[in-house]
């Protein structure tokens, strides 16, 4: 057989997945992540039935808190607003801003419909969500999303679409998050910073640019060199005519005498002769 405390388990948990939205009461404890500086669309639907071990909406008007899950191993807690009938169907914008200090402490958190009081008594009959972790931020920009979970579409018809989240870096579950209802729904992805650099055209005109000066040089190149060969070839043509014309003089010139034998002498008296001494008599004459 049950115990009380099992049966008054079972009734908070029917209750919360009556009343809760966002968080969503259809989930299990900490099933369900937000983020630091996110803003998170709470939302619930009116309660107006009376059960024992509950907070009673019909006698008096209620404050939201959110406390650490467990108290003993973390102390904090905070108003978020007050006055609240919780007999109606209600919204509220929650932005999360709990310590870091106590973040370091535990990561799981809960929201508690208690009594209106000045100060915040443990002890007294709550209405209280799903557990929920609370994580660092992973972008600052993110502060102004409302978050739900994507379940709580179903069940939250007052609410616009829910977007889809999906926390990359931790690893945990998908989320999803409410936009508010004034804007439409679109998918959140990360934007990128804005790259800087030429347009598709600029680039285009810059690589005609490019080819057409390597084109030039090339061609220019070439005209240089072909004056060269040019220049090279005109000098050995007027160097092979020169030695045509040479040789034409040549064999036009009368060859100096040839003999065979001795060389001219002088004969005394200072009179040269070109025959050659053995025609000459013994007297060199």
């Amino acid at each position: 057989m049950a115990s009380a405390r099992d049966q008054l388990s079972g009734v908070v948990g029917q209750i919360q997945t009556a009343v809760w939205k966002v968080p969503d009461g259809k989930l299990e404890n900490f099933s369900q992540t937000f983020f630091q500086g996110q803003t998170l669309a709470v939302s619930w639907n009116g309660w107006t039935q009376v059960v024992g071990g509950v907070l009673d909406a019909t006698k008096s008007l209620t404050d939201l808190w959110v406390t650490a899950f467990d108290s003993a191993q973390n102390p904090y807690n905070e108003l978020i607003k007050s006055n609240i009938n919780l007999t109606s169907t209600g919204t509220l914008a929650w932005p999360i801003a709990i310590p870091p200090t106590t973040l370091t402490i535990d990561a799981r958190y809960v929201l508690r419909f208690k009594p209106n009081a000045s100060t915040f008594d443990p002890n007294s009959l709550e209405l209280s969500s799903p557990g929920f972790l609370v994580l660092n931020s992973v972008s600052s920009s993110s502060s102004s999303l409302t978050t739900t979970t994507s379940s709580s579409s179903t069940t939250a018809n007052a609410l616009d679409p829910s977007i889809s989240l999906l926390n990359s870096q931790t690893g945990l579950p998908s989320l999803s998050t409410n936009a508010p209802s004034s804007t439409s729904s679109a998918t959140i992805v990360a934007t990128p910073q804005e790259t800087s650099g030429l347009s598709s055209g600029a680039k285009a005109g810059l690589g005609i640019g490019i080819t057409a000066a390597i084109l030039g040089i090339v061609g220019a190149g070439y005209f240089i060199w072909r004056m060269r060969q040019k220049k090279k070839t005109s000098i050995e043509s007027m160097a092979w005519n020169g030695a045509a014309v040479d040789h034409v003089e040549d064999k036009n010139a009368v060859p100096p005498p040839m003999y065979s034998g001795s060389p001219a002498v002088e004969l005394p008296g200072g009179t040269r002769s070109d025959l050659p001494i053995s025609e000459l008599d013994g007297n060199g004459r």
